[in-house]
């Protein structure tokens, strides 16, 4: 700092000391320090947590972690914020939601479009080439087997729980929207529900979102608050 900043700042703080009464500076200064304790709880809180920040600035760090704890409601908001503060960092390193399981063998893919092929009014075959497509991340085949199925059996269960996630991954949140409700109707499954969640967040619809989360969080407890 300057010379003369230094000596200003000096001059400045003496007159505060001269013009303000001792229990006004000793309230001001019992609020500074519970400011500053204030910070430095929240740092250790988040160090304990999370660990310590990078070195790189990255606004998606902590919408992360919060993610791979499971806490979608705020992982998405600090997502939402992330996109606010430094849009060029979020729109490079904003993760990709995957949901799919581990990829099947592509002898299976290659058995389950004979099948099709064989039988191509069969719903269930086109079903389980849907699935299997979806696992090995070809989100344009599995949607063609996926929504074949649907024309010819809508009925068939698990059909709508897995559009619901194909149309998720390939990023048509209405869509998904629409077959996730449906499926929730015959299964009320936790992942259901995150999945509903995500669709409705991608949305804007966040309130309805954070309760979809904090329905899927209430009944993965249900049955450790069972246990004895």
């Amino acid at each position: 700092m300057p010379v003369e900043g230094a000596e200003g700042l000096a001059q400045t703080i003496a007159a505060w000391r001269r013009e303000a009464s001792p229990i006004y500076q000793a309230l001001f200064l019992a609020a500074l320090l519970a400011l500053g304790g204030s910070f430095a709880a929240g740092f250790v809180e988040g160090v304990r947590l999370f660990g310590l920040p990078p070195i790189q600035g990255d606004a998606t760090v902590l919408g992360r972690a919060l993610l791979e704890r499971g806490d979608y409601a705020t992982a998405l908001e600090e997502f939402r914020l992330a996109g606010l503060i430094d849009p060029e960092t979020y729109g490079a390193s904003r993760p990709q939601l995957s949901f799919s399981a581990a990829p099947g063998s592509p002898e299976r893919v290659e058995r389950l479009r004979q099948s099709t092929r064989e039988d191509p009014g069969s719903a269930g075959a086109h079903l389980e080439l849907g699935r299997a497509l979806l696992a090995q991340g070809d989100l344009v085949a599995s949607l063609q087997s996926l929504e074949r199925a649907r024309d010819l059996d809508p009925r068939q269960p698990g059909l709508d729980a897995t559009l619901g996630r194909a149309y998720l991954e390939a990023g048509k949140w209405v869509e998904s929207e629409r077959a996730l409700r449906a499926a929730l109707t015959a299964d009320p499954h936790p992942d259901l529900h995150d999945l509903l969640g995500f669709a409705l967040h991608e949305q804007g619809k966040r309130d309805e979102a954070a309760q979809h989360f904090e329905r899927a969080r209430t009944l993965r407890a249900q049955p450790a608050e069972r246990a004895p």
